[in-house]
């Protein structure tokens, strides 16, 4: 049950947000136990990011959540692979994109508690 919020600081076209939607499917993969057919994604574009006071032009936001733990190791593996991603298919300089993970132990789903 993968949840990856993204937010944007500038505009994006419906089909590049297909392509980082398919690219986050992939690279949750990286995560033992995790499946594209179980991620949701959501993307916000058009977000006022300020990092270090300054507004900035081409910035992202990106928060990955797990119900359960992932090992330190498949984290640093995703982290990575999502870098990437940002980069190649938005021009989004590392020193311009955040990620952060939440893992929980509780998940609400169709209704029931996992």
């Amino acid at each position: 049950m993968p949840y990856i919020s993204v937010n944007l600081s500038f505009n994006v076209p419906d089909e590049k947000k297909e392509q980082i939607k398919s690219a986050l499917g992939n690279a949750i993969t990286l995560i033992p136990g995790k499946t594209e057919s179980s991620l949701m994604v959501g993307i916000c574009d058009g977000y006022d990011i300020y990092i270090g006071g300054a507004k900035k032009e081409k910035a992202a936001y990106v928060d990955v959540k797990l119900l359960g733990k992932a090992s330190k190791e498949s984290k640093k593996e995703i982290t990575a692979e999502i870098f990437k991603v940002f980069e190649k298919l938005l021009d989004i300089k590392p020193e311009n994109l955040y990620l952060t993970f939440g893992e929980y132990e509780e998940w609400g789903y169709m209704g029931s508690l996992l």
